[in-house]
């Protein structure tokens, strides 16, 4: 009951904090970075738009749109972009629209999107506005967005022009023409071209080139890549986690051409051990069913050099826990090879829990995420084993990833590790609400209380949470519903107290004032308690709802029943400044007049 008026008092402090970053643009932008940062993006634009400097205020201006563009970024909100670029004001000095659009511009590029960049880059080229300089960089844009999308021929006809008109001979030059050149099949050219640059991207992209050219052999590749991996993951603070991803790709592709499956199986597990960085200029080529592939190459070949019969499942399951502390991914890989080829349901479930938990116990458990969420390798997620959707729920609750956990919590009414259907089926209930199925979740909690004959404190409790959750989003109709079937069934007499005030909560939210005013003071005199803490609490609400519904006279009695048992000095002044409020409005003062 204390929540609601706490959030209302953190945002009269923020609205007033944003008030005061009007005479300090620094302070505003460190606010700014700080709420998008922590994920409060929602938050960061409504500071933003209360304290936008005016636009007289050239820099500042700019800067608030720059960090404007980058939460919509964030957020993938581009259309939200793309509409304030519709709005940039007239008065604005043309050099500094340039300079705007042209951030825009390479925030779409960083996130794959060409078509969108090139419909402003070339109204920038072709304009004719801007200077040789910017003309130059705009066309190098352009270029980068053509190779995006993989229009390698516009990207070639582009180059050509650009090389002719500028003889360009510097890094970033030879980086474009060298990706361009890899991307179309010239291996042997887009090494020399990539030779020239001295950045770890370049030199990453140069090694991939000369493999695919033949110029050097699997093994030197291997070796050169190590090296470079080593290097590039020594400084923690500068580290590029593209140029790794790079690298461990290249690593991957070697490993192949030599037919080493221990270390393609090695790499791959590296390479998905986290999330995969967005690299739009090289989108990574390997997906998680290359692991499953390889861990079943590595465990055919295991099984062969130790005589195992294909469907003896139980040799082979005794050969992989026999090898699991000296030969990890040996063993992994008999474990992936009896999940995916086994003919008995109950035994594929078994091997898919013990492959997903051993790679947890080797502090891999993100390529198990990687595994299973691989749709190349499962049609969809109710081909995926029971046990291991179980697993991965409970791994996205912890890393608050909700979306993850509801999509494979979706319609698995099976239970795990000692859980009661009803736990499970509330558990659903509350993932589905918090990633926006709402009326999926009204669906699971209606089934679960309607089917029930009564609960225990304990569950009771936690329903209701759920059930505070609908009203958070205003369901209050659907929560009046469900909080009645609750007061039926809830053994605990407190609870069954309880259930009035929060009717009242739903009745409130509804409008229907005169209602929750009288399941208020019901909750109030519930077991002849009436005038304690929680009694007291739920009669002041009462008085709320019915000056809500114009019952002045009734809200005023039970303002003055309070007054007569109350005793704290700060509970008297608020009781007493309800009293004035009513007398105010019983005597139609508005604004002092009457």
């Amino acid at each position: 009951m204390s929540l609601k008026p706490l959030v209302i008092v953190c945002g009269i402090i923020l609205l007033g904090g944003a008030a005061r970053a009007q005479t300090n643009s620094n302070d505003l932008f460190e606010r700014v970075e700080l709420l998008a940062a922590n994920g409060a993006t929602q938050l960061a634009l409504r500071l933003l738009d209360s304290s936008q400097p005016p636009v007289e205020e050239t820099e500042n201006w700019l800067r608030a749109e720059q960090a404007r563009f980058s939460i919509f970024r964030k957020q993938g909100d581009w259309e939200m972009l793309t509409r304030r670029l519709d709005k940039v004001p007239a008065e604005l000095p043309l050099i500094h629209q340039h300079r705007l659009f042209t951030h825009a511009v390479e925030l779409l590029l960083q996130s794959g999107r060409g078509t969108e960049s090139r419909e402003y880059l070339r109204d920038l080229v072709w304009r004719g506005s801007g200077d040789s300089v910017q003309i130059s960089y705009w066309r190098r844009l352009l270029i980068r967005s053509y190779l995006l999308q993989d229009k390698l021929v516009d990207a070639q006809i582009a180059m050509g022009r650009y090389q002719k008109e500028y003889a360009p001979t510097d890094q970033n030059w030879s980086y474009l023409y060298g990706l361009t050149l890899l991307k179309s099949g010239s291996f042997d050219q887009a090494a020399a071209q990539f030779s020239l640059g001295q950045s770890a991207r370049a030199r990453v992209l140069r090694l991939l080139s000369r493999l695919r050219a033949g110029i050097d052999g699997a093994k030197n590749v291997l070796d050169q890549a190590k090296s470079l991996y080593n290097k590039a993951s020594s400084n923690k603070d500068e580290k590029d986690l593209i140029v790794l991803q790079r690298i461990l790709s290249v690593q991957v592709e070697a490993a192949r051409d030599t037919g080493d499956n221990v270390l393609e199986v090695k790499t791959l597990e590296k390479l998905f051990s986290q999330p995969l960085q967005p690299d739009v200029e090289l989108p990574v080529e390997h997906e998680a069913a290359d692991l499953w592939r390889a861990y079943q190459t590595l465990g055919a070949e295991l099984g062969n050099q130790n005589n195992l019969l294909v469907g003896d499942d139980e040799a082979w399951l005794e050969q992989a826990e026999k090898i699991k502390t000296k030969n990890g991914i040996g063993s992994r890989s008999i474990y992936a090879l009896l999940a995916m080829g086994s003919k008995s349901p109950q035994k594929k479930d078994e091997f898919h829990g013990l492959l997903y938990d051993t790679l947890k116990k080797s502090d891999l458990e993100y390529v198990a995420i990687s595994l299973y969420t691989d749709m190349g390798s499962f049609a969809s997620v109710d081909d995926i084993p029971h046990s291991v959707r179980h697993r991965v729920v409970r791994y996205a609750v912890q890393q608050r990833d909700i979306k993850l956990a509801a999509s494979m919590a979706q319609d698995l009414t099976s239970t795990y590790a000692g859980q009661s259907p009803e736990e499970w089926m509330l558990n659903r209930a509350n993932l589905a609400i918090y990633s926006g199925d709402l009326e999926g979740g009204e669906r699971l909690l209606r089934e679960l209380i309607g089917q029930a004959e009564s609960f225990e404190p304990d569950m009771a409790n936690r329903i209701v949470q759920v059930l505070f959750d609908l009203q958070s989003v205003d369901r209050y109709e659907t929560a009046y519903e469900l909080f009645q079937m609750m007061q039926e069934r809830v053994v605990s007499e407190e609870q069954k107290r309880e259930m009035y005030f929060w009717i009242g909560d739903s009745l409130r939210g509804m409008g229907q004032y005169a209602q929750a005013a009288e399941s208020y003071i019901r909750s109030a005199t519930y077991g002849d308690q009436d005038f304690d803490i929680w009694g007291q609490t739920a009669r002041y609400h009462a008085a709320e709802a019915l000056t809500q519904e114009g019952m002045l006279e009734d809200a005023r009695k039970m303002y003055e029943g309070l007054l007569k048992v109350t005793t704290d000095p700060n509970r008297v002044m608020s009781l007493q400044r309800k009293m004035q409020d009513l007398w105010l409005l019983e005597n139609n003062v508005v604004g002092g007049e009457s």
